[in-house]
């Protein structure tokens, strides 16, 4: 397996975390739920990264690789969706033999299925892996936590009601002192906390646990709106008072505004994603969330990675909704034009018919041929200028998701492929 770096990845990278089994139970994350994200995620992210220890622990993930195998390796082939794994295993089978004794490890246990076998499958899929550091990547992780334990002010020790202050610093200790941090291990330092402060710190770890994956490998992560809700108090406190907070799911926002329904992209194929992906529409359209994602983390001052994230999605949202009111505006100015195309068609042939009371039946056949040639081609050859024009992709996309979903349905009802 050829192993690259992050920096070997050009363009905008998504770190999708509902692969994650422990997400995927904690907010109940159905098949259709994981499929219709991950496919959104395709089609704005050039790169799209799934963690080895997710796809080889998770019964949903798993599933979804092997049903749709031939797709998914034409998708990772073009570095669509791409692995990752730790720079310390030189194979998806060398992870399995190392993680299956501990079916405690920080994921879950891999025991529903064989191991090997989904190791053989991943190695059918992924010819190239993403390497991070296990190390440096835990150490990040373990930072996030102590920071955000020993900051009187931060969201989660504001969560720490009736703990002893001794006892925080406790936990924030032993967090630091313990090598090779990961979530398996927050969980059993949690315990010397009551079961309530005990799943307040969990579910903040596994906040950052994700984060921490992501700034890791320079990918932006997407997850669960549930997931960060309680992070999205980090930019809800100025000078100690309690703000208004932005609650709404990042996905919701784009599918919402952009016109893509979630049965939309149901019936939407893996295969119909690629095809979008490799046409010049597909890359303007990434191209477009690349501009606007890091115009969002530009925009928001930084002060630690939790609020720097927090406050750039709050911007993303807001620039993706201005983004698209512009395209609507541009694409309608398109429209406008097709109308007058269309308009001049018919006075040219309605021209024509006239003249020929007074000249000859020929300059009459022309003038009207003229007029209904020009009515036939004007739309396409307008659809055809606008296409190659940036600024409209978001809208002539969405326009063509719909037609893809509907011609699905009536050819074949209810599209089983890449649910």
């Amino acid at each position: 397996m050829l192993k690259k770096r992050y920096q070997d990845y050009f363009g905008t990278k998504i770190y999708f975390t509902e692969a994650d089994p422990s997400c995927q139970i904690a907010y109940s994350v159905s098949s259709s739920d994981f499929s219709v994200k991950l496919k959104l995620w395709l089609l704005l992210a050039d790169h799209v990264i799934l963690s080895t220890g997710h796809m080889l622990r998770s019964d949903i993930t798993y599933r979804w690789l092997s049903e749709n195998l031939k797709d998914v390796a034409t998708l990772s082939a073009d570095s669509a969706i791409v692995s990752s794994l730790s720079d310390k295993y030189t194979s998806f089978n060398d992870f399995v033999l190392d993680q299956v004794p501990d079916h405690s490890c920080d994921a879950g246990p891999m025991a529903s299925h064989n191991p090997s076998e989904r190791a053989r499958l991943l190695s059918d899929i992924f010819r190239e892996s993403i390497t991070w550091s296990p190390t440096e990547e835990s150490n990040m992780f373990s930072q996030m936590m102590s920071r955000h334990l020993r900051d009187s002010n931060s969201p989660l020790r504001k969560r720490m009601i009736g703990v002893r202050n001794a006892t925080i610093r406790d936990v924030a200790l032993a967090i630091e002192d313990t090598p090779d941090f990961n979530r398996s291990k927050l969980i059993e330092i949690s315990r010397s906390l009551c079961p309530e402060r005990q799943l307040v710190l969990i579910k903040y770890g596994n906040y950052f646990y994700y984060l921490s994956g992501a700034l890791h490998k320079d990918a932006f992560p997407v997850m669960h709106n549930k997931a960060a809700d309680l992070c999205r108090e980090a930019v809800s406190y100025t000078a100690g008072d309690r703000q208004a907070v932005d609650s709404d799911d990042i996905w919701e926002t784009i599918t919402d505004n952009w016109g893509l329904s979630r049965r939309l992209l149901v019936n939407l194929s893996l295969k119909d994603i690629h095809e979008i992906r490799e046409d010049r529409l597909g890359k303007r359209l990434r191209k477009t969330w690349g501009t606007l994602l890091k115009s969002a983390h530009e925009g928001v001052s930084y002060s630690d990675h939790v609020s720097h994230l927090v406050e750039a999605q709050i911007s993303l949202k807001q620039l993706f909704k201005n983004e698209l009111s512009k395209q609507e505006r541009k694409h309608q100015r398109w429209q406008d034009i097709n109308d007058v195309v269309q308009t001049g068609a018919w006075v040219t042939g309605g021209l024509g018919t006239l003249l020929g009371i007074f000249t000859s039946p020929i300059i009459s056949a022309i003038s009207f041929a003229t007029g209904v040639i020009g009515f036939l081609s004007g739309p396409p050859i307008v659809g055809a200028i606008e296409k190659r024009q940036k600024g409209t992709e978001l809208v002539i996309l969405s326009d063509r998701v719909r037609r893809l979903s509907q011609a699905h349905e009536k050819s074949g009802g209810f599209r089983r492929t890449g649910v």
